[in-house]
């Protein structure tokens, strides 16, 4: 039995799912596709692919404060190559050096995450299950259309975002290890501060100017194949799968499980 993947696996038991790399503009109502076995890629904003009906698209809340079991807490602990990938994704959103990101890090065996100050936005799923119940597909993009009757559409309905992210390293019984000051420092820059003045305990953050977006909530859209009318929501298991960075959709082809998906007959 294959044990689960850590990088898309740390924020389960916070019901939210990973973005692989995080973002300052993924926000609610945006499209994901499913774009492989773990992974969802970014297509674009629903109201570009919907043609709107009675029902009007839900507004998004921004800026609440997030649950309290998200903010000041603790990720699950990842192993030190997983969690180094994770964090020099961190530091390249928030404006600092990806290439450093493993330096300094060299006697740690595992990595566990703390998000700090973290704000949640999110578009209500009721008000979304209305608009689409109304809604119907644009006709002039068939990719889309062939995801959407095939199942693979995700919309997002929440996000979380921070300025500043905790690392905790720690040595092979989890106990605190030591880091190197200088060398963590490096990759700070204009729009990244790095605070080392616990990193004696194995603890540094990173603090950058703009919230980006590392975690997110979505559902999956299910449509009748043969009248290509939506016909029901479901919700994604948090940990189950991670949004992957934005790509585009070719027009005649759809990247899925194990390849790339032909449709040859409506």
């Amino acid at each position: 039995m294959s044990r689960p993947d850590q990088s898309i696996t740390y924020l389960k038991d916070h019901g939210y799912c990973v973005v692989r790399l995080p973002r300052s503009d993924m926000r609610p109502l945006q499209t994901l596709i499913h774009a492989g076995k773990k992974d969802l890629q970014r297509s674009g904003e629903l109201r570009d692919i919907m043609l709107t009906g009675n029902n009007p698209l839900p507004d998004i809340s921004v800026d609440n404060a997030a649950p309290l079991e998200i903010s000041g807490k603790e990720s699950s602990s990842t192993k030190l190559e997983i969690g180094l990938n994770i964090l020099g994704n961190i530091i390249a959103a928030l404006g600092g050096s990806k290439l450093s990101a493993s330096a300094g890090f060299n006697r740690a065996k595992s990595l566990v995450f703390k998000f700090e100050n973290v704000m949640e936005d999110h578009a209500d799923i009721n008000l979304l299950d209305q608009y689409l119940t109304t809604a119907s597909i644009k006709a002039d993009q068939r990719s889309v259309t062939n995801a959407l009757i095939d199942d693979k559409v995700y919309v997002i309905n929440s996000t979380i975002k921070t300025t500043t992210f905790t690392i905790m390293a720690k040595a092979d019984n989890q106990a605190e290890t030591t880091l190197d000051i200088p060398v963590i420092q490096q990759v700070a820059s204009g729009s990244l501060r790095v605070d080392t003045s616990k990193a004696n305990e194995g603890i540094v953050s990173y603090k950058g100017s703009t919230s980006v977006v590392f975690g997110f909530q979505a559902v999956q859209l299910i449509y009748n194949d043969a009248t290509k009318t939506y016909t029901a929501i479901n919700p994604l298991d948090s940990g189950q799968m991670a949004a992957k960075d934005a790509g585009s959709i070719a027009p005649n082809y759809l990247s899925l499980d194990e390849g790339v998906f032909f449709r040859v007959h409506d």
